[in-house]
C-alpha cells in the first residue's frame, strides 16, 4: 500500500535555537521510502541522525537569527502490513527469554509510571489468560473509560495523570496503554506516525506491545484505520519520539499534516467493538424520558458540546447524548457535517451564510437563524469544503 505524507511546521525564532525534529518516515523492510524531500526556509543544512534502532531518523539544525523558520517534509512510502496468526498471539515470551533490545520497554519511564499502576492493572486485567487478551482488554478499557478531548492535557501529563483525570488526547491514551502493559510485565513502546484520514489532521500516537515475539500495534483512540499508519518513530514514551524538541527560544505558529492513500485497492480497516457506530452514520438513537427516539441524520441541524454530553439539535427539538464531539466528528459523514469550533458541529446543508464580525472572526448562520462560531483554524477548511 502506497501513502503520500506531508508535514509543514512554522516557527517564530526569537534567539539562536537548535531544533531536533522527528518527522521523517521510519525505514524498515516493511516500510520502504520510495521518494522524499526535506526543505527549510531559510535554506539551512540539516544533519540527519539515526535512532538507536536504526529505522528512526532525527533532523538537527540551528537557526541563529531572530526570524521566521519553516521546515517542510514530504514522502511517498510503500507499506507491507504483517498479519500475525492468532496461534502466535496466544504465546507469551517470559522475561528471562526477552532479547536485550526489548528489555528497556519493560521498565517505568518518564510518562509511563507502570510501578504506580501495578495494583490496578492486576485487578482489572491480571486474570485474563493471554498477553494478547490482556492488551486488547486494556485498549478497550481506555477507549470506554477515558474521554478523548483536545486541549485538556499538556506536555507534562503522565499516564498516572490520565488514569486519575480520565481525559486526554492520543499521546495520553498511548502512555496509559504502555504503562498498564508494563505493569503486567508485557513490554510496550510508544509509536508516533502519520495517520490516514485523521480528523483534525495531526501527527498520531498509539503503542505497540511485544507479544509472541512480535511487536503488535494497538490504538486505544480508535480514530484511524489500523492499516492507515505510516510510522515515524518508536520510543519508551513521547520523550524519545517527540515531533519537535526545541533548545532555545522559539514558538510554533503553524502546523500542517497530511496522509493520503491513492491506491484504489485500499480499504480502511477499523478496530471497534462499538456496535452503534455504523448505525449512527444513518441515525441516532436517543432516550427522551420514557421514550426512545430515532433521529435521522438528515434531521440534525447542529451538535453542541454540553459538559460530558452533547446536545443534538433538530428543527423542532434537541436531545442529550453521552458522547463526545470527537466521536461524532469521526462517525458523521464529513461531506455533510463540519466541525466549525471545538464546541460545535454543523450540518452544512443547514448553512445559509457566513458573517465576518471582525478581523479573523466569523459566524455561521443556519436556516433556523442559529449563529454558530467558526474558529480561525476551521474557517479556511470550511471554505475548501464549500469550494470557495
Amino acid at each position: 500500500m502506497t501513502f503520500q505524507i506531508f508535514s509543514e511546521l512554522q516557527y517564530r525564532v526569537y534567539s539562536p535555537t537548535t531544533f531536533i525534529f522527528s518527522i521523517q518516515a521510519f525505514r524498515s523492510d516493511s516500510q520502504v521510502i520510495v521518494e522524499e524531500s526535506l526543505v527549510t526556509e531559510p535554506t539551512l543544512t540539516p544533519e540527519e541522525i539515526s535512532g538507536a534502532e536504526g529505522g528512526s531518523r532525527f533532523i538537527r539544525l540551528k537557526v541563529n537569527s531572530n526570524s521566521k523558520f519553516t521546515i517542510r517534509y514530504q514522502a511517498k512510502v510503500d507499506i507491507d502490513y504483517n498479519t500475525i496468526h492468532q496461534r502466535k498471539l496466544s504465546q507469551t515470551v517470559p522475561v528471562n527469554k526477552l532479547d536485550a533490545e526489548v528489555m528497556p520497554y519493560l521498565f517505568p519511564s518518564r510518562y509511563c509510571q507502570s510501578d504506580k499502576l501495578q495494583k490496578l492493572a492486576s485487578k482489572e486485567f491480571g486474570n485474563i489468560e493471554t498477553a494478547y487478551g490482556k492488551v486488547s482488554a486494556i485498549t478497550e478499557w481506555i477507549y470506554k473509560n477515558v474521554e478523548y478531548r483536545s486541549g485538556t492535557t499538556n506536555s507534562t501529563t503522565s499516564a498516572f495523570d490520565t488514569m486519575t483525570e480520565r481525559v486526554g488526547v492520543c499521546r495520553d491514551f498511548a502512555h496509559l496503554g504502555i504503562a498498564l502493559c508494563r505493569a503486567l510485565t508485557i513490554p510496550a513502546r510508544y509509536f508516533t506516525g502519520y495517520a490516514y484520514n485523521l480528523k483534525p489532521p495531526d501527527f498520531h500516537a498509539c503503542f505497540e506491545a511485544f507479544i509472541g515475539g512480535e511487536w503488535i500495534f494497538f490504538d486505544p483512540t480508535k480514530l484511524v484505520p489500523v492499516n492507515g499508519l505510516v510510522k515515524i518513530a518508536n520510543g519508551r514514551d513521547a520523550a524519545d519520539a517527540s515531533v519537535a524538541s526545541i533548545f532555545g527560544n522559539a514558538a510554533c505558529t503553524s502546523m500542517i499534516v497530511k496522509c493520503e492513500c491513492h491506491d484504489p485497492a485500499f480499504k480502511p480497516i477499523f478496530v471497534s467493538n462499538t456496535e452503534k457506530q455504523p448505525e449512527e452514520r444513518n441515525r441516532i438513537v436517543v432516550r427522551n424520558g420514557a421514550e426512545i427516539r430515532i433521529v435521522p441524520i438528515d434531521d440534525i441541524c447542529y451538535i453542541e458540546a454540553y459538559d460530558d454530553y452533547v446536545k443534538i439539535f433538530t428543527k423542532d427539538s434537541y436531545y442529550l447524548k453521552k458522547k463526545t464531539m470527537n466521536y461524532y466528528e469521526q462517525v458523521l459523514d464529513s461531506n455533510t457535517f463540519f466541525r466549525t469550533h471545538r464546541s460545535y458541529i454543523i450540518n452544512i446543508q443547514q448553512l445559509t451564510k457566513i458573517e465576518s464580525l471582525e478581523k479573523n472572526s466569523y459566524i455561521a448562520i443556519l436556516k433556523n437563524n442559529k449563529r454558530i462560531p467558526i474558529s480561525r483554524s476551521s474557517y479556511g477548511k470550511l471554505k475548501e469544503v464549500l469550494g470557495l
